[in-house]
């Protein structure tokens, strides 16, 4: 116990209190008036279980002067510390031992004084805000015998005449008949609509909250959901309903969890079933904290609507994902069209023609290039004579496009081209060229490359 300053008892305070014999007999008394009919009837109405009243008594014992019974200190919190219950529980306590005549209040407590204060102090070397009240034990008095005396004899006391007026003889009959009385329409209740039953998830919930909160009957049960203290399980879901405590808002594992908060928050040590005088209705107080203490949605709640965002993610990437390929495929199907109708554009008879046009121009740059050079390949020859020849085939390629035809000489080295009447020669000598014109006049491009043959060094 904490060291405390008490409150002093004045002179005569325990004047009405009866002799003290000892802590072991006060304490056999204190069993005996608790079993006893009217220790059942005050108990019944505060509600409270012999087992913490005696326990609350053993530690009032503890504190009290041995010879006397005297001086108890101890306020309503030290002892519920001690004891491991509530500050209410040992109040209710003390007020039973009161009322059975096994304990007395001399000295009530209340809040010191500065002067009181330093006091308390100088005494144990804390600060005290307040004293608690002194109380002693008390054996209770012996009820008093009834007197016997003797019943007066008949006569002996004076007897009153009666007044005439209040004479209890019939009354004269009624000149008129009495008026008949209204009639009175019985009332006929209203049938009430039957009862939808409870859905079976609240009822199997409900059984594993009893179940994991010591509320059921331990045992095989006589009667079908049964609970603690004869209570039925549709009780249980009526606590539920009404503090909303459904499947859809809390599993087990989250209510147990949101309750343990809100129980810490409110600085609520949870009780032992031991400790509990109704287990049904503490676990109702506990919800009704759990009520005051959850703002918004639940932790269950939370986690559905995280877990519904995380599908309806899903969901909306793999709707765009398919958008995505569909897209990706209707571009691969439109770049294959485009590609099918390129390649079929230039496949065409066209394309043919100027494939065959050109492997022409090749066998005729072929030819040109054998008649100036002979057999032997172009790149073996000088540089010179490479450019040269070079010369000469562009002429040539602007000789057909003029409309000229080749008739070339191979065993004199000699290009020649005819126009009509028209003849244009060109002779290899060695390195330089020896050209031949007509008298007409040739296109200037042609001309220009003519002259760039005949000059050429």
């Amino acid at each position: 116990m904490s060291r405390s300053w008490s409150l002093p008892v004045a002179d005569g305070a325990y004047s009405r209190i009866v002799a003290w014999q000892s802590p072991t007999s006060w304490l056999a008394l204190v069993r005996r008036m608790l079993a006893s009919t009217r220790g059942e009837q005050l108990r019944g109405k505060v509600k409270i279980s012999a087992d913490t009243v005696l326990r609350v008594a053993q530690m009032e014992a503890q504190c009290a002067d041995r010879l006397t019974g005297r001086g108890v200190t101890t306020s309503h919190a030290s002892v519920a510390r001690q004891l491991g219950m509530s500050d209410r529980t040992v109040g209710t306590a003390r007020r039973l031992l009161e009322k059975l005549g096994l304990a007395v209040t001399v000295v009530m407590g209340r809040h010191l004084s500065p002067a009181e204060r330093r006091q308390a102090k100088r005494a144990h070397g804390g600060y005290q805000e307040a004293a608690a009240s002194v109380r002693a034990m008390t054996i209770p008095e012996p009820s008093r015998p009834v007197e016997s005396f003797h019943l007066p004899r008949s006569g002996s006391v004076l007897e009153e005449s009666h007044d005439q007026r209040w004479s209890p003889t019939r009354a004269p009959a009624r000149e008129t008949a009495a008026p008949r009385p209204k009639l009175r329409r019985k009332s006929r209740s209203r049938p009430q609509p039957p009862r939808s039953p409870r859905p079976i998830a609240l009822q199997e919930f409900a059984w594993r909250i009893a179940r994991n909160y010591g509320l059921h009957t331990p045992g095989p049960a006589t009667t079908p959901g049964a609970l603690y203290g004869a209570r039925h399980i549709g009780q249980l879901c009526n606590i539920l309903e009404r503090h909303r405590i459904t499947p859809d808002r809390y599993t087990l594992e989250t209510l147990r969890a949101e309750l343990d908060d809100a129980l810490a928050a409110a600085r609520i040590r949870p009780l032992d079933n031991a400790d509990k005088r109704d287990r049904l209705a503490h676990f109702a107080w506990m919800l009704g904290k759990l009520q005051a203490f959850t703002h918004g949605e639940t932790r269950h709640e939370r986690q559905l609507r995280e877990q519904e965002e995380r599908v309806k993610a899903r969901t909306v990437a793999a709707d765009e994902a398919r958008t995505r390929a569909a897209e990706e495929a209707e571009a691969l199907k439109a770049a294959e069209a485009a590609r099918a109708a390129f390649f079929a554009e230039h496949h065409r008879s066209p394309t043919r023609r100027r494939n065959s046009s050109t492997a022409s121009r090749v066998h005729a740059i072929k030819t040109l290039v054998t008649t100036l050079v002979g057999p032997s390949p172009l790149h073996q020859q000088s540089r010179e004579l490479q450019e040269l020849v070079g010369d000469i085939t562009i002429l040539e390629r602007l000789l057909v496009e003029a409309g000229w035809i080749p008739s070339h000489d191979p065993t004199r080295k000699c290009a020649r081209w005819e126009y009509g009447t028209h003849v244009l020669t060109v002779e290899l000598q060695g390195q330089h060229a020896r050209v031949a014109s007509p008298s007409t006049t040739l296109p200037t491009p042609i001309a220009e490359q003519l002259h760039l043959v005949a000059n050429r060094q």
